[in-house]
């Protein structure tokens, strides 16, 4: 028996349709983790530190544009330059451009905060992008039509303070926030605003430590309008240590029986985030509502500690 093997022809290669490959951006933001927040305690003196990290060699420009958000005014700012780096300004450093500094002072500048750093408080949020653009005229990130018609962004997004191998940093954001001392966290906290509507202004909520230290356990969080041996459900908030930023696992905390009077369905869970300011004695969390059947939105629940 013979075997006869086929081989292409060099034609055949020829004809084959390959795309253009072209030299993408290497930008890498890293931000110092010892300056990654603004400290609630000491806003005059905060600042933000980041370093700037590329090997092009064809760079037009590097814009660092922001936006901000004012948590107590629940007013958000658009988007606007910070800073722009040249080609000319990696050549100087060899590529590396250390330990750039944003100031509050330089921030409510830039957003033109009327009372300056003064309107600054917890819960703030700072987000910062990086769009670069090629002397090709190629700019990232940005959208391309691949072959099936879909777009996609040209970079892939990396976390903060990603290792300096990363290709690409599309941005960071960085919060007006406080480390977390459980000591000042826990006790008798009155409620500001409660979106689910158990809770009026005033009403008192107890909150204590969790087991390890990590977070706080707010007491009986929905359950002023508990009517049977259910319950009341403790729901636990947990918090990062130097930010103070909350995350609320998805949790047990009331039941459809409290408001419906029937079982309907069944126990009702929360989920979602927000902050614990044990420097101001300010919890506040954003909260989805769900069910087996679906889910009732986010809420908002806000605590002042007395």
């Amino acid at each position: 028996m013979f075997m006869i093997i086929l081989w292409p022809s060099c034609e055949k290669f020829d004809t084959l349709r390959f795309p253009d490959f072209q030299e993408a951006a290497n930008v890498r933001i890293q931000v110092d983790p010892d300056y990654a927040s603004i400290d609630a305690t000491d806003i005059p003196n905060a600042k933000i530190m980041f370093s700037v990290f590329s090997e092009n060699d064809n760079i037009e420009s590097v814009v660092i544009s922001a936006t901000y958000y004012s948590f107590q005014n629940d007013m958000n700012y658009s988007r606007r330059e910070v800073l722009r780096l040249t080609q000319a300004d990696f050549d100087a450093v060899d590529g590396a451009i250390r330990d750039v500094e944003f100031t509050t002072q330089f921030l409510v500048q830039q957003f033109g905060l009327p009372n300056g750093v003064d309107d600054l408080g917890g819960g703030d949020r700072f987000d910062f992008f990086n769009v670069t653009t090629l002397t090709n005229g190629l700019v990232f990130p940005d959208t391309i039509l691949s072959e099936t018609e879909f777009e996609t962004i040209n970079v892939t997004p990396n976390i903060v303070n990603s290792a300096a191998t990363t290709s690409f940093s599309v941005g960071f954001t960085a919060y007006v926030s406080c480390p977390f001392i459980l000591n000042d966290a826990i006790g008798t906290y009155e409620v500001v605003t409660d979106a689910w509507g158990d809770w009026d202004p005033g009403e008192q909520i107890e909150v204590v430590g969790n087991a390890n230290g990590t977070g706080v356990i707010v007491k009986g969080m929905y359950s002023k309008f508990r009517n049977d041996d259910r319950g009341p459900y403790d729901v636990e908030v947990l918090v990062e240590a130097n930010t103070g930023i909350a995350t609320v696992m998805q949790q047990p905390a009331w039941e459809y029986f409290w408001y419906a009077g029937e079982e309907g369905y069944g126990t009702g869970s929360v989920a979602g985030e927000g902050f614990v300011f044990s420097c101001a004695g300010i919890i506040t969390l954003t909260l989805e509502h769900t069910v087996t059947a679906g889910s009732y939105g986010e809420q908002t629940l806000t605590l002042q500690k007395i």
